[in-house]
């Protein structure tokens, strides 16, 4: 069976980005993308990786990794998310 790691939100230029940050929770996902996404559009995400790749990435072997799940995908407009 393939161990999967914890949930965990990220935010990114777009779903595709494969450096996205990794955030503590939804509002610090939407807090990061405010203050460092260029455009008035950017994406966060609840994903977890494989533990394998996790381990990789803590030891250095390894820049990033794809998500072997992901739930509660969305674009967040700039404008609007500063307006809540």
């Amino acid at each position: 069976m393939t161990k999967l790691g914890k949930w965990r939100w990220y935010c990114g230029s777009d779903e595709t980005d494969d450096e996205m940050c990794e955030c503590r929770n939804r509002a610090e996902a939407i807090k990061y993308g405010l203050e460092t996404m260029c455009g008035d559009v950017f994406y966060i995400v609840e994903a977890r990786m494989l533990v394998k790749h996790e381990k990789e990435m803590a030891d250095g072997r390894r820049d990033t990794a794809p998500f072997a799940k992901e739930r509660n995908g969305e674009f967040i407009e700039a404008i609007k998310a500063i307006q809540q």
